[in-house]
């Protein structure tokens, strides 16, 4: 298999590298919004009307300073390793 498929170690090619990902981290900040104060929807109606509402209000600003980040986070992790984009 090794012939067909030339495989890297986890160090030199991470398999899964969630940091350098940053819509993760957007997507749990948006979550934390729309669950602030406890609340639960009752309905899907009602889940997809506080989306709405939510998304009207975030900061596009913030998704932009994210995007721009990811460069700068990915030539880290290419440089000085995974572990690199931990230090700030």
């Amino acid at each position: 298999m090794k012939e067909n498929f030339p495989f890297g170690d986890n160090t030199t090619i991470p398999l899964n590298v969630p940091q350098s990902r940053q819509i993760e981290n957007s997507w749990g900040i948006f979550a934390q919004k729309i669950y602030e104060g406890e609340w639960k929807p009752t309905t899907q109606q009602e889940l997809i009307s506080r989306i709405q509402s939510q998304l009207k209000n975030f900061d596009s600003n913030f998704l932009q300073s994210i995007k721009g980040g990811v460069k700068i986070k990915l030539r880290a992790i290419a440089d000085r390793g995974v572990l690199a984009s931990y230090k700030k």
